[in-house]
């Protein structure tokens, strides 16, 4: 896949800046350019929406000012993605439908662009990197699939709405698009530019935490909410709580990583800001991932830090459970008491949204019934929406899938996710808790896509490019890819390219954050982080990666 087949720099290690500070004020000044555009439509848009009854779109000024402020910490295009992907806002579409816009989406063009141009202009042997397999083939798949069950109800249902097939086709192509640009950017870049962008990441979701947290009483309102629960930037409150369980997840993995007394703060941060949500899928999703990560990843540090964030998080719900008498409103613990209370778990409208997906599947299990379909007939059964004329989606992500795009759309959503997991357990150059810290977060969206719809959200797909990025960066090439350099160089190739290829050759199999790993047989010193002899349980032929 010639996306994710960027070249690497020709410098020694990938994070060397300085020949780079040019492109970093290029991307600083469009971010800035493109923060201001956005405050500027969003007051056009916010009086547009008063004047008509509407909804403000709030994440476009969000998404404007994260990307003057982050502007100046942002050394790459995955930086700038990263710490927008949260500030979204919901449209209409012109063709029908709602679209869901991130911040960042109008950066895209110029993004993809600027790779293009490079590619094409930089003298380079297009074989220093092998293709990651299957990408090319499983994404010319998805595209058929898409575009044959459309073009198929399209000509035999004349009540299909091409119209909302159209705008969900969309929809996964852009969140595609990010998965691609993130992955070859990160696979670009080097290791360290992979852990920088899962740090602001995490700092990003932190901020956000601490404006939940602000608005605990409902006194002041710093991340939008409506009284009862914090909505984040996402416009609904279950879709905020994925974003924060996966920064959880990534918290971990840098804890494991990288120590840092600060990472334990932004964990319990996010658990508050996580039950700022009042989701109950988010807080089954988070006892899930808690589990998960004293069971599976095997850190007794992990452990022993849980321990004790779990005993400040008991004392602060027991504080704010006493707080009920008083007559004060406590965000998200206030709207889990009162579904409780009012509502039994077996009238919740998504199990009547799940029997409905299934019947529809099995009327047309090989293709589906097409995309944007299924609220065309919850709106019949169930309900329909005045934003959109239609009814409710799936509040699954996999059952989307299954009754859009029948049995081949599942499965090859499936296999996506499992070929994402396999490449994380390929990445020998960290232990093996932090390529379970990694699975965390995929276990943190599957188990929330349960009861959504993430597809078409940013930061899922942001999550899988940086996984496939930090998973080849480091791959070394195969013996009948070697042979080859090694034969191309012995036809006559110039002295200076044929060093060249060695160094990366070389490079990519021992650089990971700047370290060279220590020649064969070396021992590895107290406190180095390089990989100089076998793990334990491993035979000595894969001592090095």
């Amino acid at each position: 896949m010639t996306a994710l087949a960027l070249p690497p720099r020709s410098r020694t290690s990938p994070d060397d800046d300085a020949p780079a500070s040019d492109g970093r004020w290029m991307l600083a000044v469009a971010s800035c350019v493109l923060g201001v555009l956005l405050i500027l439509t969003w007051l056009v848009a916010r009086s547009i929406a008063l004047s008509r009854g509407g909804v403000s779109p709030d994440g476009m000024l969000a998404g404007g000012v994260a990307l003057i402020v982050s502007a100046p910490f942002c050394r790459n295009i995955v930086d700038t993605i990263v710490v927008s992907c949260p500030f979204m806002f919901y449209m209409l579409s012109p063709i029908g439908g709602a679209l869901t816009v991130g911040s960042s989406d109008a950066l895209m063009p110029f993004f993809i662009g600027a790779m293009a141009i490079g590619y094409a202009i930089h003298k380079y042997d297009r074989r220093e990197f092998e293709p990651i397999p299957i990408a090319l083939p499983l994404l010319i798949l998805s595209g058929l699939t898409g575009a044959a069950t459309t073009v198929l109800w399209t000509v035999f249902s004349p009540d299909f709405l091409l119209a909302r097939a159209v705008a969900d086709l969309f929809k996964l192509a852009i969140c595609l698009v990010y998965m691609v640009v993130v992955a070859a950017v990160v696979r670009r870049s080097g290791w360290d530019a992979a852990v920088r962008a899962l740090r602001l990441w995490a700092w990003t979701a932190t901020v956000l935490s601490v404006g939940s947290l602000m608005g605990v009483t409902g006194a002041i309102t710093v991340v939008p909410s409506d009284g009862f629960r914090s909505y984040g930037y996402f416009g609904d409150a279950n879709l905020y709580a994925g974003y924060l369980l996966v920064s959880l997840a990534i918290v971990i993995f840098l804890a494991l990583e990288r120590p840092s007394p600060v990472l334990p703060a932004q964990a319990l941060l996010i658990v508050g800001g996580v039950v700022m949500t009042g989701s109950r899928g988010g807080l089954l999703s988070l006892g899930l991932l808690v589990v998960f990560s004293v069971v599976v990843i095997n850190s007794a540090r992990l452990r022993i830090a849980i321990t004790i964030l779990g005993g400040l998080l008991t004392l602060a719900g027991a504080w704010l459970l006493g707080q009920r008498d008083s007559g004060v409103q406590i965000l998200g613990l206030d709207r889990l008491f009162s579904a409780t209370d009012t509502r039994s778990v077996e009238e919740d409208p998504r199990f009547a949204l799940w029997r409905l997906a299934v019947e529809k599947w099995a009327e047309s299990p090989l293709w589906g019934i097409g995309p944007g379909q299924f609220e065309r007939f919850s709106g019949e059964s169930i309900r329909t929406l005045k934003s959109t004329g239609v009814g409710y989606v799936t509040h699954n992500s996999f059952l989307f899938f299954l009754v859009s795009f029948g049995l081949i759309g599942f499965v090859l959503f499936v296999f996506l996710i499992a070929w994402v997991v396999k490449y994380v357990f390929s990445i020998d150059s960290i232990s093996r808790s932090s390529r379970w810290a990694l699975i965390a977060g995929l276990v943190a969206i599957t188990s929330q896509m349960m009861t959504l719809n993430l597809q078409n959200l940013r930061y899922v797909w942001i999550y899988f490019g940086l996984l496939l990025g930090m998973a080849t960066i480091a791959r070394p090439l195969s013996g009948g890819r070697r042979a080859e350099y090694r034969g191309s160089q012995d036809a006559g190739a110039p002295a200076a390219d044929a060093e060249r290829l060695d160094a990366v050759g070389t490079r990519s199999r021992q650089l990971v954050g700047g370290l060279a790993l220590p020649p064969r047989g070396a021992t590895r010193s107290r406190g180095s982080r390089d990989v100089g002899r076998p793990r334990r349980g491993r035979s000595r032929s894969r001592r090095r990666w």
